[in-house]
């Protein structure tokens, strides 16, 4: 009977540790569907845009910004804001982020996380 108990809680403790550590790794941030480089320009919510390029590469920008028509993503560092040309023919995707999902996912992920640790001390 104890070799079964020992199976068992052995086995709820490997459970435990990767949904801990698949709620610790998780993406807080959640993106809205591709909409085109002059509908992000255009409309000036605060939220993030991620940009993908052609080439796979992603850039998350605060806002966009048409100057003489080119495109220029500005993001801020080190309380400066950098602004980066972006070239119209090279943008694969952008995307708004969904601030609402987002946040859901936030609590959900905190309390899945406290749940779990709370479980595991439980069983101990």
């Amino acid at each position: 009977m104890t070799t079964e108990n020992n199976i068992c809680n052995h086995f709820l403790n490997h459970i435990l540790v990767y949904l801990i550590v698949f709620t610790l790794f998780q993406s807080c941030k959640v993106y809205q569907d591709p909409i085109t480089l002059e509908q992000a320009t255009t409309d000036n919510n605060e939220e993030y845009l991620k940009i993908t390029m052609l080439n796979g590469d992603e850039y998350i920008y605060e806002e966009l910004q048409v100057i003489d028509g080119n495109y220029y993503g500005v993001h801020t560092k080190n309380d400066e804001k950098i602004t980066t040309l972006l070239i119209k023919d090279e943008v694969k995707d952008v995307q708004k982020q969904n601030k609402k999902s987002a946040t859901l996912l936030n609590l959900l992920g905190i309390t899945f996380g406290v749940a779990s640790v709370f479980l595991g001390i439980s069983m101990f």
